[in-house]
């Protein structure tokens, strides 16, 4: 499961995230729709832990992407 809370994202004066939250169960299917600029590459990233969040957490299978990395990517 992946759970996304309230993550914000700016680059300088410039919001990118303004606080997306989902879920996203095991065996679902989800898709990020939207025009240019809406944030989906972002999101991915923090996803990913490629960017770190302003603010927000992101779990997989019950696990903070940056408070333990590592256990995440064991899961």
């Amino acid at each position: 499961m992946i759970d996304v809370r309230n993550i914000k994202k700016s680059y300088g004066q410039q919001e990118a995230l303004k606080g997306i939250s989902f879920s996203i169960k095991q065996g679902e299917f989800y898709s990020l729709l939207g025009p240019n600029g809406a944030g989906k590459t972002t999101t991915i990233s923090i996803m990913s832990s490629i960017l770190k969040p302003d603010s927000g957490k992101v779990f997989i299978d019950g696990h903070n992407i940056y408070d333990k990395p590592f256990d995440t990517k064991k899961s």
